[in-house]
């Protein structure tokens, strides 16, 4: 019976992975990476790394321009070294897990 359950389980992992990497579901449509690649191969822009090959990923040309939220994650860096500065040991603890990775 566990053999039936692990089989049914893996066929769902695999349709589940598929789908991930189709196309279409990335919102791409074949023609579209066909085009890219070709694109990057003119511009001479495909790598060749790690024994495979990178090109550029597709970005739409009319895309809006995201906001820029460089000054908000400021402000809040500076406010939670302000709140950690008041309590040191916390502060110290935060320092040692930053240190380990």
């Amino acid at each position: 019976m566990e053999s039936a359950f692990a089989d049914e389980t893996e066929a769902d992992l695999n349709r589940q992975l598929h789908r991930f990497w189709d196309y279409e579901t990335l919102g791409i449509k074949e023609q579209q990476a066909e085009s890219l690649v070709q694109d990057s191969l003119m511009k001479g822009k495909i790598d060749f790394v790690e024994n495979r090959y990178e090109v550029s990923l597709p970005f739409k040309e009319s895309h809006p321009i995201l906001p820029d939220n460089f000054r908000v994650s400021q402000n809040r860096l500076i406010s939670q070294i302000s709140r950690l500065r008041k309590n040191p040991t916390i502060l110290e603890q935060y320092d040692e897990v930053i240190k380990e990775r």
